[in-house]
This record gives structure tokens, C-alpha cells and sequence, in this order.
């Protein structure tokens, strides 16, 4: 009876190891599909791609991003009173603008020799108010002394020269602007990294439009100093290369001529509203 009693014990404890045993293999295939089923999820193709393409668009758009505010062209745009009126910020989208108000060439000769960060381009509209006080060729030789100090502070950057306006307040003012232009023009003849803008489209038959200045007749209102902003802002993309993109469906309508520098048709950008005159 011993011995039965034993073999009965012998058996429960087998049968009690058994269970436990079975519990955990079980649970350990329940495991192990879980596995496979995490598994075959990472290594499906399609979403193995899409995950792929996913994080090397994300990676792609964080570069790009980083390159182009590294590599945003900067202008320093020097000018008289007859640029207040010009909104840095809405002339293009290409550079980015810092623009100070000088009313005179040794204004801005000062301004230059204290300004410190290195411009891809400086543009000059400073003869509005000197031409009225100096000789001619004595205003072209300040300018291209500035033009020098430029090149040689900044061995790198190009010189944007904006020529003067046309005005109707004296003859005698608008003769020597005419003049200056002339002289300037034939001076950087030669001079690989100064270029010139041109505002002729201020002109008609040859006369200076009446309807693109202000009361004084030498400052330009609001309609001019859109005309000049335009200018500007070919004159910037053509003298750094970069291609202006236009809308198609205006793009038919354009002067053919807009492209020259100088010659736009000037539509009303960067504008800030009536500037106070010097």
C-alpha cells in the first residue's frame, strides 16, 4: 500500500512539473510570435521604403533650409532721401537688403569706412545733392573714390552705381546730372566689378516725366520711387546672376526691354509711402 501511495505521489509531482512546464513553453511561443510579428513588420519592403524615403526627405529639407539662409546674397544699398521711400525687404526676395539713408558722397564715405560686415554688393544712389554743390567732374571723382575705398575694404564684393535721376527744378542741375552720368559711365569702362544702373524709363522724348516727381521737382513721389525700385532690383539680380522669376501670365505682357538694366517698366514694389525730402 506504501508503494502504491509513493507511485501516487511520484505521479502528481510529475504531473504538477508537467503543467508548470507547459505554461512556460506556451508562454514562450506566445513570445516567440510576437517576435516574428514585430519582425516581419520592420522588414516589410514597401514600409522599410516609405520610412527610408521618409527620413531622407526630412534629412534633404533640413539641408536645404540650412543652405539657403547660409547663402542669401547681402546688399548694402547707400542713398539719399530719394530711397527712404524704398521697403528693403519687398524690392526682391533674392538678397537680403540693408539700406541707410546718406545725403551726400562724404556721408557715405564715412559710413563705408565704419560699417563692417562684408556686402555681396554695395549700390550708390548718392549724387541727388552733391551735384547741386560740386563741378561735375569734382562729383565723379569723389564717387570713384568711394568706389575705390569700396574695393579695396571689400576685394570681393561688387559695386552697384545708380546714376541720377532726371529733375526738372533747374536746367542747370539737371544738365549736371546728365553730365555726371556721362563721366561716370565712361570711367568704369574699365572697371571689371562696378556696373551702372541707368533710370532713362524716367524719360519721355527725351524729357524729364513730370508725373514721377514730387512739388520740388527733383525728389521723386510715390510713382517714381517705384520706378526706381524696379530698376534697383534688376539691376541687382543681373550685376549677382540670379534669374528673376516671373509669372507667366505677366510675363507676355513685359516690356521686351525690361531686361536691360535701367529700362523696367517699373511696377510699384517696395514701396513705403511719401518719404520726407533732403
Amino acid at each position: 500500500m506504501d508503494k502504491l501511495d509513493k507511485k501516487d505521489e511520484e505521479i502528481e509531482k510529475f504531473s504538477t512539473s508537467n503543467r508548470s512546464l507547459s505554461d512556460k513553453l506556451d508562454n514562450l511561443f506566445e513570445h516567440n510570435l510576437n517576435l516574428k510579428s514585430q519582425l516581419l513588420t520592420l522588414l516589410d519592403p514597401q514600409q522599410a521604403t516609405q520610412v527610408k524615403t521618409q527620413d531622407k526627405f526630412t534629412l534633404q529639407k533640413a539641408d536645404t533650409s540650412h543652405l539657403e539662409e547660409e547663402y542669401v546674397p547681402k546688399v548694402l544699398l547707400i542713398g539719399t532721401s530719394n530711397t527712404r521711400g524704398i521697403k528693403e525687404d519687398k524690392v526682391t526676395n533674392a538678397v537680403k537688403i540693408h539700406k541707410s539713408i546718406q545725403y551726400t558722397i562724404d556721408e557715405a564715405t564715412t559710413y563705408i569706412t565704419q560699417y563692417e560686415e562684408q556686402p555681396n554688393l554695395v549700390i550708390l544712389h548718392i549724387l541727388t545733392n552733391d551735384l547741386k554743390k560740386y563741378e561735375p567732374t569734382t562729383c565723379v571723382d569723389k564717387l570713384m573714390h568711394l568706389v575705390h575705398l569700396i574695393g579695396q575694404k571689400w576685394t570681393q564684393s561688387k559695386c552697384l552705381i545708380s546714376l541720377a535721376t532726371p529733375r526738372a527744378d533747374d536746367i542747370n542741375h539737371h544738365t549736371n546730372g546728365v553730365i555726371i552720368n556721362a563721366l561716370i559711365k565712361q570711367k568704369i569702362s574699365n572697371c571689371h566689378h562696378v556696373t551702372v544702373v541707368e533710370h532713362t524709363n524716367m524719360l519721355s522724348g527725351g524729357n524729364t516725366m513730370m508725373t514721377l516727381l514730387s512739388d520740388d521737382k527733383y525728389h521723386l513721389n510715390d510713382k517714381g520711387t517705384s520706378i526706381l525700385a524696379n530698376n534697383l532690383k534688376h539691376a541687382i539680380h543681373s550685376t549677382l546672376n540670379i534669374t528673376i522669376q516671373r509669372n507667366r501670365s505677366r510675363s507676355r505682357s513685359r516690356n521686351t526691354n525690361s531686361r536691360q538694366v535701367g529700362r523696367g517698366r517699373g511696377r510699384g514694389r517696395g514701396l513705403m509711402g511719401p518719404a520726407p525730402h533732403k
